[in-house]
């Protein structure tokens, strides 16, 4: 810690409000933002109208672009506390094993993501702390609805269900001192300024105990 300054990344499935929780502590913390840039995936919309096709191709996208993020941001931790939307690790142990358990991505597609993910990640700065958030089913479908992607529409509750799981299974083999964990549910980041500083302050004593 003392060499460097603060990393932390946002967990959480599909519209738990990873996004803008990211933005608020860059905002009004002064963190560097390592933004999540899936519209720059050419395979999603794809994936989304032909999972078992296009999930490969999509994850390795995504597991590629954040490897690359991560490699030019190395020095940057020298300089600046970092926050980043959705971790590497996310994209392994949630996204990917969905895929898998779900049949979209066959043993020798997992297989090859794995072994790719393992080398990229070996060699990646690894976050000081995980900002779990949590949402209950209706709310994320109600938030996912809401945000109006076109592609997202057919989104299926036991999609989600997969990925809260297995992400609550990769979380509980962290030391709790590297994870925060928070309900978004009656949480409104976008819009509600009380809720805001709630939220920040959370993030603020967490900081301060890290730093102690």
């Amino acid at each position: 810690m003392k060499n460097r300054k603060l990393y932390i990344s946002l967990a959480g499935v599909l519209g738990t409000g990873k996004t803008t929780a990211a933005k608020l502590i860059s905002n009004q913390l002064g963190f560097f933002l390592v933004k999540e840039e899936f519209a720059e995936n050419p395979f999603l919309r794809l994936f989304y109208e032909n999972p078992k096709r296009w999930a490969f191709h999509s994850q390795l996208f995504f597991l590629q672009e954040k490897a690359k993020q991560l490699e030019k941001i190395k020095n940057l931790l020298n300089k600046k506390n970092i926050v980043q939307d959705c971790p590497l690790e996310q994209d392994y142990s949630s996204y990917a094993k969905t895929q898998k358990i779900l049949g979209n991505m066959n043993r020798e597609e997992f297989s090859l993501y794995e072994k790719i993910y393992c080398f990229l990640n070996g060699h990646l700065p690894q976050p000081d702390l995980i900002i779990q958030l949590d949402s209950n089913l209706p709310q994320l479908l109600k938030r996912i609805s809401r945000r109006g992607r076109s592609f997202e529409k057919g989104i299926s509750k036991k999609y989600l269900q997969t990925l809260a799981k297995l992400q609550n299974q990769w979380l509980a083999k962290y030391p709790k001192n590297r994870i925060l964990r928070i309900n978004t549910d009656k949480l409104n980041l976008a819009e509600n300024t009380k809720d805001r500083k709630v939220f920040v302050k959370i993030i603020k004593d967490r900081i301060s105990a890290i730093k102690k």
